[in-house]
């Protein structure tokens, strides 16, 4: 019986061990994916084909997503937030400093009639813009929407959050167009047998023209 007992510790040992060499391998492989996926995104951002994550933005400035967060009175927000998900929970001022910028600088990139109030939160007020404050007059709708190649869907009055996909479309389609323009024709390779009746039709040629003469010579 005592040898009966201890075969079956044995193997509820072996059963543990085996799962934590399981997770452990999990972890490993877990971690291991992150980084990869972590540096396939970086690249992606640093090329410009991707917007910043406030954990690519922490990364770039040397400091944690907690202490970059907190400089701008920031909170809540994970390492996969995008930069405008960070500056839409930032106040104008903060965001005046985050950009660089002065409050005239604002006002008149988006066309502002006044000031907005340096405590208000920039989020609300960039949700609130429309096409207008992006063109600034029908004169430059009518502009935007010639290069963009916008129907009548989008008017200087729509909302800017209801245009703004439209317009990534409009660009995404103008992109491929482009792409497909810019591709070389496909050529076909000759048949078999082309290419040497090709080279040696000049020879038959030649004989032809020296014919003549051998003929004037007799």
């Amino acid at each position: 019986m005592a040898g009966k007992s201890r075969g079956s510790a044995d193997k509820m040992m072996n059963v543990i061990i085996a799962v934590v060499i399981i997770a452990v391998l999990g972890l490993a492989g877990y971690a291991v994916y992150d980084k990869l996926s972590a540096n396939i995104l970086n690249e992606a951002i640093a090329n410009g084909e991707k917007e910043a994550t406030v954990g690519y933005l922490a990364e770039q400035s040397g400091m944690s997503v907690e202490d970059y967060l907190a400089q701008y009175g920031i909170s809540g927000l994970d390492k996969n937030a995008t930069e405008e998900e960070m500056t839409d929970a930032m106040t104008v001022e903060t965001y005046l400093s985050y950009i660089g910028a002065e409050m005239e600088d604002l006002t008149t990139q988006y066309h502002l009639s006044e000031a907005p109030a340096l405590d208000a939160n920039w989020g609300e007020i960039r949700k609130g813009f429309t096409m207008r404050n992006i063109v600034g007059d029908d004169d430059g709708f009518a502009q935007f929407k010639e290069i963009y190649g916008l129907d009548d869907s989008v008017t200087i009055d729509t909302p800017l959050t209801e245009a703004e996909p439209i317009i990534e479309e409009s660009i995404k389609r103008m992109q491929e167009e482009a792409a497909n323009a810019t591709e070389a024709p496909a050529t076909e390779a000759p048949a078999d047998g082309e290419t040497a009746e090709a080279t040696e039709a000049p020879a038959e040629d030649a004989e032809a023209a020296e014919a003549p003469a051998e003929d004037a010579a007799e």
